[in-house]
């Protein structure tokens, strides 16, 4: 979703490190990413718990929202592209990461989601 996209671009110009290929989510080290998710999982956990949705025991974890969001995806676009967006190359098991993806993908990809999803995720309109 186009919000979404800003929100990371806007992240990735925060990283302090001044290197070729900065990381979005980045560590210590200039050339390592962030080691974990967790920092990512907790705001989920706090979302989880604002909305009184029991994560632990529907066992939702950082996967399962990525597999929800690939599949339900899929219910208005084409493998392919959902595949191209999400990194991934198998179509049986969406287990290798794409070499790249093209902004027409994103585009398309951000109209669904925002089809998909909008009644569910309200972004604040940017100025």
């Amino acid at each position: 979703m186009p919000d979404v996209k800003k929100g990371l671009l806007e992240l990735l110009a925060d990283n302090p490190h001044k290197t070729d290929n900065p990381f979005v989510f980045y560590g210590l080290d200039p050339y390592l990413p962030r080691y974990d998710g967790h920092f990512i999982y907790k705001g989920l956990k706090e979302a989880f718990i604002r909305y009184g949705i029991d994560y632990k025991a529907r066992k939702i974890c950082f996967h399962s929202w990525r597999h929800y969001y690939a599949a339900r995806m899929t219910d208005v676009m084409t493998a392919e592209q959902v595949q191209r967006v999400t990194g991934h190359k198998s179509k049986a098991v969406f287990e290798a990461y794409a070499d790249h993806v093209i902004d027409e993908n994103i585009e398309v990809m951000g109209r669904a989601a925002a089809e998909v999803f909008g009644s569910i995720f309200q972004f604040k309109k940017s100025a």
